[in-house]
């Protein structure tokens, strides 16, 4: 494709011009979605969980009329990890999802579901539900946009616990951090090339049946240290520990 132009959505055409105060001649990464493109890796709710081509552009219009950048060449170097991790994240109080979904996406992340857990403390109706879904998803474009993914992570609809877990079967790996858990040796794993599941309970914890239920399931419980992490810490924590062990792999 090189040599050849490509157009902008209005909305990333305002962020070029607005938010980036990008002029002529400035250079930008552009990650392709149908027939459209947006700077940095966001991708069409389309092409959720594949990446797409990324291209070193040159912007050849920057008016108020419109945006048009010129390809220069293939950016070659992937950005995503060989293994896809999915956050299944207990819901917590206020904002703090908003967080955990931005700081997911940052990690490496291929996909957050939001979960109603027994310990969770707030409550969505269906509309609510999907209200949040989208708002969730457009933080993770957002994030996947600052941090040059090469595709979108997808947020799921929040699930209750029981169809959270019916969904754990396909997943080589269901890792559970768990304060009352002792042992880091189900951390020393090879992670590469595989799905895996992390579970992380809302403020007040996971209870006994949680627990009990996940095991039974196979999942392997994990201790992050010594000390008692907040919700939305323990899940940076452990893909954080994930995205750095495969990252030193070159993996």
């Amino acid at each position: 494709m090189s040599g050849g132009t490509i157009r902008f959505s209005e909305e990333n055409e305002r962020h070029i011009r607005n938010t980036l105060r990008m002029k002529k001649a400035d250079r930008l990464t552009v990650t392709i979605r149908g027939d459209f493109a947006v700077p940095g890796g966001l991708l069409d709710i389309e092409t959720l969980g594949s990446a797409s081509p990324t291209y070193l552009c040159e912007l050849l219009k920057v008016s108020s009329d419109g945006v048009i950048a010129g390809v220069i060449s293939e950016v070659e170097e992937d950005t995503e990890l060989s293994s896809r991790i999915t956050l299944f994240q207990g819901i917590p109080k206020g904002d703090k999802l908003d967080f955990i979904v931005q700081k997911a996406v940052e990690l490496g992340a291929y996909g957050i579901v939001p979960v109603f857990m027994e310990h969770t403390v707030v409550s969505w109706d269906g509309k609510k539900r999907e209200k949040k879904q989208l708002r969730l998803q457009k933080i993770s474009e957002n994030a996947a946009q600052q941090s040059r993914r090469r595709m979108v992570p997808e947020v799921g609809v929040p699930l209750d616990f029981e169809d959270a877990l019916g969904g754990l079967g396909g997943y080589d790996m269901v890792l559970v951090p768990y304060e009352n858990e002792s042992g880091t040796e189900n951390l020393k794993q090879d992670f590469t090339g595989k799905d895996i599941a992390v579970f992380i309970g809302p403020e007040g914890g996971y209870s006994e049946r949680e627990i009990r239920e996940l095991s039974e399931r196979g999942a392997l419980m994990v201790s992050l240290g010594r000390r008692i992490l907040r919700t939305e810490t323990a899940g940076m924590c452990i893909l954080s520990y994930i995205m750095l062990d495969l990252e030193m792999k070159g993996r």
